[in-house]
């Protein structure tokens, strides 16, 4: 009976240890996997906004080198034949010399 009784409490006591013992393997099992993801989920974080910068970065560089292109093909094709042409610039006046054919006189009288 004594042996029956002993089997009877201490298997589910070693049951109960062993459950325990197991248990904090689990947990440390449990927070392994939990950091594994913490970390997957700030790497994934980490690219996609990398990525993101790296479209927009392109974005900006190839909407500046559309635009340069739109700008030179219109320069190029940049139709000028309705001005009319420039004038000519007119030649020089000719220079007028006056005549010495007048005495020098004072401007006023009162001066003498």
């Amino acid at each position: 009976m004594r042996t029956a009784a002993f089997i009877i409490f201490a298997l589910p006591l070693a049951w109960l240890a062993s459950a325990c013992a197991g248990g904090q393997s689990r947990t440390e099992i449990d927070v392994e996997k939990v950091i594994a993801e913490k970390v997957q989920e700030r790497v994934d974080e980490f690219r996609r906004s990398q990525q993101a910068d790296c479209q927009q970065r392109a974005r900006l560089e190839a909407g500046l080198l559309a635009d340069s292109i739109l700008l030179e093909r219109a320069r190029l094709l940049r139709d000028t034949s309705y001005r009319p042409p420039r004038p000519l610039k007119p030649g020089q006046p000719e220079l007028k010399t006056l005549s010495d054919s007048l005495r020098l006189a004072p401007l006023f009288d009162s001066l003498r």
